[in-house]
């Protein structure tokens, strides 16, 4: 993202206002749902020994947990494992249900970059009961930016590099080539359930997250001030601080 943004900032005249004198949302303010793929990478499943899905798989993903670029992750008192995992999102721009995937990316307002953080502790105690909720659902555990390209600027969704890096370090390092459901795929099949404009579906996401490192994960999961750079080829990088969630100090009332 550039340094400045251009134009309607003052009173509709031209003007270079630095990023650090205005709050970045995310580019959609409330989206009606953020549905996020589980296991859609082959290597990330071959990390963590899970087999091929028959169908997507997949969470939601609260809208409240929305933050954009440059806005601070707060790290719960509460979670002891943090972690990371850098994802594609699909932004629906029009109402669809039982789409083809044909006529899949008709329906696409654009593309951005997502980061799933993930309370992995809380994540894995709730899977063993058959269910994934609150260990991704904590305020600010989605950022997504740093803006929405459009599919023209994008290019082809199904082959875009993507990196993860924190404190400069490169922790995620694959393509969206490596998804076992594409972008046109996972919009069919959830079409089916009617897709509204705003609605997100993301990627999942490829290998290198914190919790399946081996032979100790301990220095790869997140800690409060790390800097976390999510980069997918055409659409930009988004950059997050992680902070300490402190008693009385929350998520600003200009963010979602």
């Amino acid at each position: 993202m550039q340094s400045a943004i251009k134009n309607g900032v003052g009173g509709g005249k031209n003007q270079v206002v630095k990023l650090d004198r205005v709050t970045v949302l995310p580019p959609v303010r409330r989206p009606g749902k953020i549905i996020c793929m589980g296991g859609n990478f082959s290597d990330h499943l071959n990390e963590g020994t899970s087999s091929l899905p028959p169908f997507p798989i997949s969470f939601l993903k609260a809208p409240s947990a929305l933050i954009g670029h440059l806005a601070p992750i707060f790290y719960p008192p509460k979670v002891k494992l943090l972690d990371y995992e850098v994802e594609l999102a699909a932004v629906i721009g029009r109402r669809c249900k039982d789409v083809s995937k044909e006529d899949a990316l008709d329906y696409v307002a654009g593309f951005s970059v997502f980061d799933d953080i993930s309370a992995r502790d809380i994540q894995f105690a709730e899977m063993k009961r058959g269910f994934c909720n609150l260990g991704k659902n904590f305020a600010t555990f989605a950022p997504m930016g740093p803006y929405l390209v459009t599919p023209d600027q994008a290019g082809e969704p199904d082959n875009m590099k993507m990196e993860l890096r924190v404190n400069g370090s490169t922790r995620q390092l694959s393509s969206t080539k490596m998804m076992v459901f594409k972008i046109r795929e996972l919009i069919e099949f959830f079409s089916s359930m009617t897709l509204e404009p705003g609605d997100v579906i993301t990627s999942g996401t490829p290998s290198g997250v914190a919790i399946y490192r081996k032979p100790d994960k301990e220095p790869y999961l997140l800690r409060p001030g790390d800097v976390i750079e999510s980069e997918i080829e055409s659409l930009g990088r988004l950059k997050n601080t992680v902070v300490e969630d402190k008693a009385g100090y929350r998520v600003s009332s200009r963010n979602p």
